[in-house]
């Protein structure tokens, strides 16, 4: 990120020293024709470049599993429409924290333990990505898409706890559920 943030700075340096050293321009003439030699000069301030902020949402997500059994939730949605993301925004990096697990959401009869391995992150192009489990999931993998517009989050995971094959199965389904996931979108326009 920090990386990202320095090149960007160069490169508006490089633009700025580079417009400062040819602001002005000549247009020579035909040949035999009275010479008029024509000037631009251009403030580099008004030069369009590339803007980057960020932008974070919040979600519940979670994952209901009978034991044994590996599954993806359902799709849990996530609305980026506010009216300071520009219309032409584009996205540059995603940080997904998951935040803290809420297991069986205080039913102590259910004796399932969900183990959280994937998030699948879609945006609102379609394009998605499916990242490793872990404290923070960074990627780049859909940068270009939008950013405005409806974004789909799903959790995969699996719930450890073994089948029997009795009527004890019925106690040994779980739940794991993420109150505050948390998406924060850096993009550029």
């Amino acid at each position: 990120m920090m990386k990202k943030r320095l090149f960007a700075e160069l490169f508006t340096a490089m633009v700025m020293v580079s417009m400062m050293a040819s602001s002005a321009l000549a247009a020579e003439p035909e040949a035999g024709k009275d010479r008029k030699v024509h000037t631009l000069t251009l403030d580099a301030g008004l030069v369009p470049l590339a803007r980057e902020a960020s932008v974070s949402k919040s979600a519940g997500v979670g994952l209901a599993l009978e034991s044994g059994s590996s599954g993806w939730s359902t799709v849990y949605e996530l609305k980026f429409s506010a009216p300071g993301i520009p219309f032409n925004a584009v996205i540059q990096n995603i940080a997904v924290v998951p935040g803290t697990a809420d297991a069986n959401a205080g039913h102590p009869q259910m004796q399932g333990v969900i183990v959280a391995s994937q998030m699948k992150l879609t945006a609102p192009n379609a394009k998605s990505t499916t990242m490793t489990w872990n404290k923070t999931m960074e990627t780049t993998a859909l940068n270009g898409a939008p950013v405005r517009g409806t974004w789909a989050l799903q959790l995969y995971g699996t719930n450890v706890t073994r089948p029997i094959g009795d009527w004890t199965d019925s106690i040994r389904f779980g739940s794991v559920h993420y109150k505050n996931c948390s998406v924060t979108v850096t993009y550029t326009a």
